[in-house]
């Protein structure tokens, strides 16, 4: 509960002073809603039993971060090799890696202003 306090809560708490600030830029609104429905996702995703299997989640995360990739007109050369399973790779710690790897991701696009 505390994860969707701080992810999706801080990004539908940052939309909403957008708005209320009344200096709206629609941009602003829609990336700050698009990253609290990021965090949603990737919130239900690491719900999903994964069987303490590393690849299991990053093939979830490809297919969320895929369709952002494609439509900027990146391209991503996915390389994940076997793992051995990690022991008591619950819900919280699923989570926590895709943020950090959504992140990162977020971070190429946005700031590296990354082309193919």
């Amino acid at each position: 509960m505390r994860d969707m306090h701080d992810g999706m809560g801080g990004h539908l708490v940052s939309a909403l002073a957008l708005v209320q600030s009344g200096q709206t830029e629609p941009t602003l609104v829609s990336e700050a809603l698009q990253r609290a429905l990021d965090d949603l996702r990737l919130m239900i995703d690491s719900l999903e039993p994964v069987d303490d299997d590393l690849p299991t989640v990053l093939g979830m995360l490809r297919s969320r971060l895929q369709p952002q990739l494609q439509c900027r007109q990146l391209q991503v050369n996915w390389q994940v090799q076997d793992v051995p399973a990690i022991p008591e790779f619950g819900p919280q710690k699923v989570l926590q890696v895709m943020r950090i790897l959504q992140e990162a991701i977020t971070n190429v696009i946005k700031h590296a202003r990354a082309l193919h």
